[in-house]
């Protein structure tokens, strides 16, 4: 964010200071985010991590480190085609090196609590080293923050970090720097195109007038036109499947979408005002005490991907448990350092800082992610998973394989994946459900399932693969391997 205060020279005695205070904020950065990368690894071998989404980012960052067309069969749909998550083509030449999901799980943290820093550095200026180590540490406790951590797997976590690195390089003055950073950000996902929309206006209205409206026009320009123009040429002339699915638009273009928007404002509107909509932006703001309200200017940028989360006819959007507020949780929390710089005298503004943490804590506690998932990992593999992993050590690394969706980003590192009853009966799968061609499933050689925990429909497929004579039964301890010639 943007400081328009010239402050004095700082003397050592504070340079000190400010720099114990840093100290502390990466300890406490670190020690979570150690703790996150250790749940999230925990939780995928135990097999919690499934083929949406954590698989379908597998698979498709594997194709492009091998240097194949990214075609994610998990999906249906080319890597590209479902969003613009050009950033993984940075991370395939890593990924070729160390080719196991849990570096994506790993930069996946990194993402969320690099802010963290940010945070704490622009606080500095702002209100004082010890306020900023309160509201950073507020940040890497944030359950919002924590759930997009340990929620599967999604690129525009990585965003968080980039853009809080931009809003840092704009506070600096360093603006070719925040342009990296914004551009390196904008590759993760094409809806970060509205939080950089956002972020342009803000600096408008703070006086950077000039780079502010390049900043806006860009990243309102990218998100159009990734969304109705290059997910559309990628996808061969069908446009963005999320549009119709997930905010009732029917229709593509950009011009549908301009006819939309008073229906998708009202849709905001109601759905705020609903009983959900209220718990849901309580869960947004009262971590930080609502004190990011009190600067309505510093939450410009979370306003467009705000507004598609109160828009969206699901409700799970509507929820801080999974990845929708990654990219907004950084500027919430630099809201709060702007409304706290607003805030005098300045043992008020202590008192305040203290009770974030105060507030945070049982927060965290209560509506984190932390208990649940420690319940879950912190425990012998079942024998279902030792079995799962048994089996996983029995498929050749270049077969066809369908297997169910908790085992499916444990083997995503092929050409041909596909999620449980694909490709034999289509679910889920490419734009519309579209028939499977026999061939497609011709070419499957493995399956790998639990028939315990299958519905009736997934059940009826599996039954039919079992009289098929041209299946063998290779394992049977509760999950089942299937192989064929």
């Amino acid at each position: 964010m943007i400081s328009r205060r010239s402050s004095p020279p700082r003397t050592t005695d504070e340079d000190t200071y400010s720099a114990r205070w840093a100290v502390a904020v990466a300890a406490v950065s670190a020690l979570i985010g150690g703790f996150l990368v250790r749940l999230s690894w925990s939780q995928h071998e135990h097999f919690g991590t499934f083929g949406f989404d954590t698989g379908i980012f597998t698979q498709g960052t594997w194709l492009l480190a091998h240097g194949h067309s990214p075609f994610v069969t998990i999906r249906g749909l080319n890597l590209f085609g479902d969003h613009a998550s050009y950033i993984l083509a940075l991370v395939a030449p890593l990924y070729r090196l160390l080719p196991d999901p849990r570096l994506l799980l790993f930069l996946q943290v990194i993402g969320v609590v690099l802010p963290s820093l940010a945070i704490y550095r622009i606080g500095r200026d702002k209100v004082g080293p010890r306020v900023a180590f309160a509201v950073a540490s507020g940040y890497v406790i944030y359950p919002a923050m924590n759930h997009a951590a340990l929620w599967q797997f999604h690129p525009e976590t990585f965003a968080a970090g980039l853009l809080s690195l931009g809003a840092l390089f704009a506070h600096l003055k360093h603006y070719r720097l925040m342009g990296l950073m914004l551009l390196l950000g904008v590759l993760c996902k094409e809806d970060v195109g509205l939080v950089i929309a956002g972020f342009g206006l803000y600096l408008v209205l703070t006086g950077v007038r000039r780079i502010g409206l390049a900043v806006m026009l860009s990243g309102a320009t990218y998100f159009l036109f990734v969304t109705f123009v290059i997910i559309k040429w990628v996808n061969g002339g069908q446009g963005s499947i999320y549009t119709a699915r997930l905010y009732g638009i029917e229709g593509e273009g950009i011009g549908v979408v301009i006819q939309a928007l008073p229906q998708l404002l009202w849709h905001a509107f109601i759905h705020a005002t609903s009983p959900l909509g209220i718990s849901y932006l309580g869960l947004v703001f009262a971590p930080m005490l609502f004190l990011p309200i009190m600067a309505p200017r510093a939450l410009l940028p979370i306003a467009g991907p705000m507004l598609l989360n109160l828009a969206s006819t699901t409700e799970y959007q509507r929820s801080i448990e999974y990845q929708y507020l990654a990219t907004s949780a950084p500027f919430i929390a630099l809201a709060a350092v702007y409304a706290l710089e607003k805030i005098g005298p300045v043992r008020r503004r202590g008192v305040l800082a203290v009770a974030v943490i105060v507030v945070s804590l049982p927060m965290a506690y209560r509506y984190g992610p932390f208990v649940n998932t420690v319940k879950r990992v912190y425990q012998p593999l079942p024998a279902v998973d030792v079995g799962r992993n048994a089996v996983l050590n029995l498929v050749p690394s270049n077969a066809a394989v369908s297997a169910q969706a908790n085992t499916t980003p444990h083997l995503a590192n092929r050409t041909e994946i596909y999620e449980f009853p694909n490709p034999f009966r289509p679910s889920n799968w490419g734009r519309d459900d579209a028939p499977v061609a026999p061939e497609v499933a011709a070419r499957v050689k493995y399956v790998v399932v639990d028939p315990r925990s299958f519905g009736n429909d997934d059940l009826k497929t599996y039954l039919e693969l079992r009289k098929d004579p041209s299946w063998e039964v290779v394992y049977n301890q509760g999950v089942v391997l299937l192989k064929r010639p």
